[in-house]
């Protein structure tokens, strides 16, 4: 499974710091759907008008309760074993910047909570 991934130092932090950047990121999905309409096997254009304006449509709360994963390192390591357990899965590709718009120290900070706080606890 990929999934966009932030870590923050608070709840907060990791809450407020990736909102534009993720918020551009879903907009951009719902454009490049937009613009699949009506190409050579894009296949009928109502399902992907819907996927279009429900990506369109989302708000901040509804992406960080279903698309996301964003939280501290115990956050994280708790969501993310319920996410694991409840599909099976045997790792994800964690996407640390999806929409390119979170300052390099972020996603660093992002990455190195990842590999020294969260994922030793999966092994």
């Amino acid at each position: 499974m990929r999934i966009p991934v932030y870590a923050g130092p608070t709840e907060r932090a990791a809450r407020e710091e990736p909102q534009a950047s993720i918020l551009y990121y879903f907009q951009r999905q719902a454009e490049f759907t937009r613009r699949g309409l009506g190409h050579r096997g894009s296949g009928p254009p109502g399902p992907r008008e819907a996927e279009a304006a429900r990506l369109a449509s989302l708000s901040y709360e509804e992406i960080l309760s279903t698309r996301v994963e964003f939280g501290t390192a115990a956050a994280l390591v708790d969501r993310l074993a319920v996410v694991r357990d409840d599909l099976g899965l045997s790792g994800i590709v964690a996407e640390l910047d999806p929409g390119g718009g979170i300052p390099a120290e972020q996603v660093r900070r992002t990455l190195r909570i990842l590999t020294h706080e969260v994922l030793p606890t999966f092994r």
